[in-house]
């Protein structure tokens, strides 16, 4: 999911975002607006227990999907306890769909993912 959907107000994306978000004001719900909200509050407060975070990406996502989520990076105050992948040779549909086909290099990011998660919990 982009961090944000600025400037997809028009065209068709509008009414899916409508129903959606439940409104015209999708970026104050997006990641990045709920970020930015919290921190305009005063109160984005540290994760509980240095919680890590894994921001994942496709590598063959179009850049209307990829700026979003450099914005949401870029937002995100604890920048020592996220971490940003691209997972190569994937679009934003096709992660999924690879898993279970048996093709080492399509789901390779899933081993990837699992060996990270076993590290936070180890940690």
């Amino acid at each position: 999911m982009p961090g944000h959907f600025k400037g997809m107000d028009a065209g068709p994306m509008a009414e899916p975002l409508h129903a959606y978000y439940g409104g015209a004001d999708h970026y104050a719900k997006s990641p990045v607006g709920l970020v930015e909200a919290a921190k305009a509050r005063g109160d984005a407060r540290p994760p509980t227990r240095g919680t890590p975070y894994l921001a994942l990406t496709s590598e063959l996502d179009p850049d209307d999907i990829l700026q979003p989520n450099r914005d949401f990076a870029e937002a995100w105050p604890w920048k020592e306890l996220l971490k940003v992948e691209s997972i190569p040779g994937h679009n934003h549909i096709s992660p999924p769909l690879a898993l279970a086909t048996g093709i080492e290099r399509e789901e390779e990011w899933a081993v990837k993912l699992a060996a990270w998660c076993d590290s936070c919990i180890k940690e």
